[in-house]
């Protein structure tokens, strides 16, 4: 981690879009929502399953989870932050002091006074944890008669079908090797049949396996009949390794990879092998390497057949760090979702998603010119969800119940003790979740409470369930679980303080001589039914409109926002502010009529039912806007480019009506406009000639601009913004 924040300084992220048309004007102050702290071990819909560290807060990350013949697997990482330090300080001594002088950091000194004897643990769903594993402490520590562990940390596991038709499960490990620099023998990888009975394959001396000397082997996969693992350093990223037969060990295994590419993360999609790589700066910054920010070249994401002579060939997809200046280093998370594959890097942290025709899109972070064209982030979110100082990682993906989960590291708590420090309440990891693919929201922004929780390290799921494991600096790790299709009302997420409600109004924003019509519908087959959803935020000559989608449950409505400001002690970065009520609707719109023209603001939104019970957040929105406002010359031109493969369908399906919609717009009939786009959006769930995995995305924009017909039919628009 320290490695990350002496790089920090040098990357930096651009701006947002200069677009705004707003006016400072008072409005009505809002009662804040209440902190929604849990009860017990449950926090929401996700229950803490196991004691903190399994009891021992040296297990302090779960490195590796997987669920295999109805059991839970999580393979630990014992004292992370603190062996991580004494490697560091074995080298650079005069840069890394040990033990680290964080207050609340327990570093045993020497290290080796501390039990690094990594840990597999197994739960039976209702029943109980037991560990199954842990590593032997068969390694000589230089100078003294006594031994440390020959495995610190279990950084991955997956499963290989044998030639008889057996499943084994498969273990990479670490080893701490700067105990013992010139005498520790080589990571392993564990295997076993049955869960109980665990052994490491073969890596005899003269081997592939044997003589093998970095620190780690992690995302295995399977792809094409062959085993796959990432040789990894310490950071993570190194060449692939490939083998039909990996339980034989030693020279079963060969190099897939040319020697140039630094591999952090691989999945199967769409017919290929996708990997992440690294691009390999000198761990420790300019300070220690002399590169400057114009030596990175950023991350690639590339493919390959894997088949043919070894090394495989591999096709470049995305190149450049997505064309950021400068780039992120490396991908650190991928997964499949709706058809195309979401892609999450390292600081700056952002999501790219690559489509089936390798076409790809900037989901979150910072607008940019490509020699694509311009890009700029679908979902509205700058890089870390718009924490891009702290959330240094979109670590970890998932997907369950038709829902893609994105948890973050974020660094925050490590500044907890500095002049100034960030802001408390965002302290720990966040974990963001979408039903479309655009539109992400909040479940937890402060590590379900607890500061000392960075990062979401691992996912797995079950039939029934997701559940996810934590790493802490501090201490133990934490596991959560989520059953199948509950409601996520009451998730953790303490987003404001507490407000007194002097200023609370419930009612309306607009006048009373306010045309009416009809909102859109939305069918809710998301994860959460509770929270308002799809917030939008639109610049105009009165100041800020909002609008959204309300719950069915809904009795009124809390706004409130946030001004981002220049980070004033890292330059590049914006900082958003504590959060401020804005006021209560009614309505499905609000109008901030404080905003002013110099401001960079965010906004979210609260549903309230008739009990005065609060649901979670909105996504959020804001201005500038980081993407173009919906209209039907956007609409038409999108499904022109994702039906160029089917255009005679794609002309009678959806263009044609496109243009009657305009003919409508144009005729002032905004109500038969509507009329005519709600037909097109029933046409979109049949085969309207655009690809499969275009289907949410094309409903999405046109239920954007459906909304803003509505807005319009209220006054709050005029009809020429709904064209152009």
């Amino acid at each position: 981690m320290n490695r990350l924040r002496k790089i920090a300084k040098y990357l930096s992220i651009v701006g947002l879009l200069s677009v705004a048309l707003l006016v400072l004007a008072p409005q009505g102050q809002a009662d804040a929502p209440p902190d929604l702290a849990g009860v017990g071990s449950s926090i929401g819909t996700f229950t803490e399953i196991a004691p903190q560290g399994f009891g021992d807060p040296v297990n302090n990350v779960s490195w590796a989870m997987i669920w295999w013949n109805d059991y839970l697997y999580v393979g630990t990482n014992r004292a992370w932050y603190c062996w991580s330090q004494w490697s560091l300080h074995v080298n650079y001594p005069f840069l890394y002091p040990y033990p680290p002088t964080d207050p609340d950091m327990d570093c045993a000194d020497p290290i080796t006074d501390m039990d690094l004897r990594a840990e597999i643990w197994r739960w039976t769903p209702g029943g109980t944890w037991e560990r199954v594993y842990q590593s032997p402490a068969n390694v000589s520590i230089p100078g003294t008669s006594q031994f440390t562990a020959r495995d610190v940390g279990y950084r991955s596991m997956g499963l290989w079908t044998e030639d008889d038709g057996t499943e084994a499960l498969y273990v990479g490990s670490v080893y701490p090797k700067a105990i013992n620099p010139d005498n520790y023998p080589p990571p392993r990888i564990l295997r076993t049949e049955d869960g109980v009975n665990w052994e490491a394959i073969p890596q005899d001396t003269g081997t592939l396996m044997g003589d093998y000397d970095s620190a780690s082997f992690r995302g295995i996969v399977t792809y094409n009949d062959q085993f796959f693992i990432v040789a990894a350093t310490i950071q993570g990223s190194g060449p692939v390794w490939v083998s039909e037969n990996p339980s034989a060990g030693n020279n079963a295994f060969a190099v897939a990879t040319p020697p140039e590419l630094d591999v952090f993360e691989m999945i199967p999609y769409n017919g290929y092998l996708y990997v992440g790589t690294n691009d390999p700066l000198v761990p420790f910054g300019a300070d220690a390497s002399g590169e400057t920010p114009e030596d990175i070249y950023g991350y690639t994401v590339q493919r390959t057949t894997a088949e043919g002579p070894l090394p495989y060939q591999f096709e470049m997809i995305v190149d450049e760090g997505a064309y950021l200046e400068p780039p992120s280093r490396a991908v650190v998370s991928m997964q499949e979702y709706n058809g195309m594959l979401y892609v999450g890097t390292d600081k700056p942290a952002e999501l790219i998603r690559v489509h089936p025709d390798d076409s790809w899109e900037l989901i979150v972070g910072s607008p940019r010119n490509t020699p694509l064209g311009p890009m700029v982030p679908l979902s509205g979110y700058d890089a870390g969800f718009n924490w891009p100082v702290y959330n240094i990682h979109l670590w970890r993906q998932e997907v369950f119940d038709g829902v893609l989960f994105v948890g973050t590291a974020d660094q925050s708590t490590l500044d907890r003790n500095i002049a100034n420090p960030p802001d408390p309440s965002k302290y720990g990891y966040d974990l963001y979740y979408t039903d479309d693919g655009i539109n992400f929201y909040p479940i937890t922004v402060n590590g379900m409470g607890d500061m000392f929780q960075m990062g979401i390290r691992t996912f797995a799921t079950s039939e029934d369930a997701i559940y996810y494991g934590t790493s802490s600096f501090w201490t133990g790790l934490r596991v959560y679980e989520m059953q199948s299709s509950t409601n996520a009302s009451a998730l953790y997420l303490p987003l404001v303080s507490r407000g007194n409600g002097s200023g609370q109004t419930v009612a309306s924003s607009a006048p009373a001589s306010r045309p009416t019509a009809e909102a859109p519908a939305r069918d809710y087959k998301m994860f959460d039914s509770s929270r308002p959803t799809r917030l939008m935020a639109e610049p105009t000559t009165n100041g800020t409109l909002l609008s959204w989608d309300a719950p069915a449950n809904a009795a009124h409505f809390e706004l409130f926002r946030q001004v981002v400001i220049p980070d004033p002690e890292h330059e590049g970065y914006w900082l958003p502010q504590a959060s401020e009520a804005l006021g209560s609707t009614t309505d499905r719109y609000f109008v901030d009529e404080r905003a002013s023209t110099d401001q960079h603001l965010r906004y979210f939104v609260i549903a309230v039912d008739g009990e005065g019970h609060r649901s979670q957040p909105s996504n959020f929105s804001g201005t500038p806007l980081s993407a173009p406002a919906t209209t039907v010359s956007l609409l038409s031109d999108r499904f022109s480019a994702w039906g160029i493969a089917a255009r005679p369908v794609v002309e009678a399906s959806l263009l044609q009506p496109l243009d009657e919609v305009e003919n409508h717009i144009q005729a002032g009939e905004l109500a038969e406009a509507r009329a005519q786009l709600d037909g097109m959006r029933a046409r979109l769930t049949a085969n309207p000639g655009l690809p499969t995995w275009r289907a949410t995305d094309a409903e999405v924009l046109t239920h954007q601009l459906e909304r803003r017909i509505w807005l319009a039919q209220l006054g709050l628009l005029p009809a020429e913004a709904l064209t152009d």
